[in-house]
């Protein structure tokens, strides 16, 4: 189903990735369709490799039946918070920045520790926590492209 011309689920590749560089997989989860399409130009724009956008949580969950390696999550989203959402993404490992117009109070204590950009947002603070993502990939399991 179509919201305004936007697919509930969308996958974007990236340019294809140069010899040693890092490729990511970065889920967006956000039901407004102009605010995903800026997320998904900041990440393509400073990453290499796929991006997931989905708007609701339960796309969010069929998304994450493949590798994420970082996920940025509005808090209300189509059908509910996406609590839940981070709380899997936490037990697999995964990292992931709340991008929200929503009060970080709201988050649950456990949640609390990941990185919140409160909206409207600034480029430079998504791109600082990408290139984290990207930093801490680098130093893990990363899959670099030979």
């Amino acid at each position: 189903m179509a919201f305004g011309g936007y697919d509930p689920i969308r996958y974007l590749n990236m340019e294809e990735p140069k010899a040693g560089v890092i490729a990511m997989v970065v889920l967006i989860v956000e039901d407004d369709p102009l605010i995903a399409l800026t997320l998904e130009n900041i990440v393509a724009d400073n990453a290499t490799g796929d991006i997931i956008a989905v708007r609701s949580r339960a796309d969010a969950f069929e998304a994450l039946s493949g590798e994420i390696d970082l996920a940025i999550l509005d808090i209300d989203v189509t059908n509910g918070k996406t609590f839940d959402v981070a709380a899997e993404l936490e037990a697999k490992g995964v990292p992931f920045i709340f991008v929200s117009a929503s009060n970080q109070s709201q988050i649950p204590e456990e949640l609390r520790h990941a990185p919140f950009v409160p909206k409207p947002f600034d480029e430079a603070s998504i791109k600082r926590h990408l290139a984290d993502a990207v930093s801490k990939k680098a130093r893990g399991t990363a899959t670099v492209v030979s």
